[in-house]
C-alpha cells in the first residue's frame, strides 16, 4: 500500500532525481548504489529526501525488489527526459567552450574570391558549424593593411619579402604576361626579368612593388598606369598594347 506524506518545502535535485532513476530501472538499491558509486544508505537517503519533497512515495520494496508506485512511473518518465535535458546542457556548453565559433572575416583577392569562396564558406560549414565566414574581397596591397588593422582575421594574398605577419605557405602559381603586344603569335613562352623592363605595363601598385624587387639590380618595371581594379585592367589590355601580369 502506498503511504502518503505531506508536501515538503525543500527542493529536489538532479542528483536525487539520478538516483531515483536509477534504482528504479534496475529495481534494485544495492545494484543501483554499486553502479553510482555511492553506498546503499547514502542511496537511500537520497530517494528518501526526493519523496519527501514531493510528498509522496515513489519506491515499493518487495519481495521481488523494488517497484515503482503509480507516482514512481510518472517520475521516471519525466525524470528520464529531465536528465536527458541537462545531458543536453552539458554538450552544448562544452561544445560551445571548446569548438570555434563566432564570425571569421577573410580576405580575399579578386582573382581568387570566385572560385574560392564558395568552397571556402562549404568547408567551413562542414567542418566548423558554428563559426560563421564573411568574405571581403580586395587587392593585396589593401588587405594586408587590413589585417593590420584588425578588420580582418585572416586572409589569403600575394606573398611579399618582409611581410611581419604569420604566414603559412598554400600554393606556387606560375605568373603569366598577358596583352596585346606581349605575343603576336599566340604561342606560350618564358619571358625574363630583364626583358619585362622593356615593355609598357598596367598594374595593381602591390603587385608592382612585388615584382620589382624581383627584378635585376638597377632595373625597373615600366609601369605607366597604376590601376586598383582588376576588371579595369582587363578593358585597358583590350583597347592598348600594355601588359600586365596575372596569376
Amino acid at each position: 500500500m502506498e503511504r502518503c506524506r505531506s508536501h515538503s518545502t525543500g527542493t529536489m535535485d538532479i542528483h536525487q532525481i539520478r538516483c531515483f532513476q536509477r534504482v528504479a530501472e534496475l529495481r534494485s538499491f544495492t545494484a543501483a548504489a554499486k553502479h553510482l558509486n555511492i553506498t546503499q544508505p547514502a542511496l537511500s537517503r537520497q530517494v528518501q529526501s526526493l519523496e519527501d519533497d514531493l510528498g509522496t512515495q515513489l519506491l515499493l520494496r518487495t519481495t521481488r525488489g523494488v517497484q515503482p508506485t503509480a507516482a514512481g512511473q510518472v517520475m521516471m518518465e519525466m525524470g528520464a527526459n529531465l536528465l536527458d535535458y541537462v545531458e543536453g546542457i552539458r554538450r552544448a556548453v562544452t561544445s560551445a567552450a571548446n569548438d570555434p565559433a563566432g564570425e571569421v572575416v577573410v580576405g580575399l583577392p579578386p582573382s581568387l574570391s570566385g572560385s574560392l569562396a564558395p568552397c571556402l564558406i562549404e568547408e567551413c560549414r562542414t567542418q566548423l558549424p558554428l563559426v560563421r565566414i564573411r568574405i571581403i574581397e580586395g587587392l593585396s596591397m589593401f588587405i594586408e593593411e587590413w589585417l593590420a588593422l584588425g578588420r580582418i582575421d585572416l586572409a589569403i594574398l600575394t606573398h611579399r619579402p618582409g611581410m611581419t605577419m604569420t604566414q603559412t605557405p598554400l600554393c606556387e602559381e606560375d605568373l603569366v604576361l598577358v596583352g596585346r603586344a606581349c605575343q603576336a603569335d599566340g604561342s606560350l613562352r618564358s619571358i625574363s626579368f630583364d626583358d619585362m623592363a622593356n615593355l609598357t605595363l598596367v598594374m595593381t601598385r602591390g603587385f608592382k612593388d612585388v615584382l620589382n624587387q624581383q627584378m635585376p639590380s638597377g632595373r625597373h618595371l615600366r609601369c605607366d598606369l597604376e590601376m586598383d581594379s582588376i576588371s579595369a585592367i582587363r578593358n585597358v589590355l583590350a583597347t592598348s598594347d600594355r601588359c600586365t601580369v596575372l596569376p
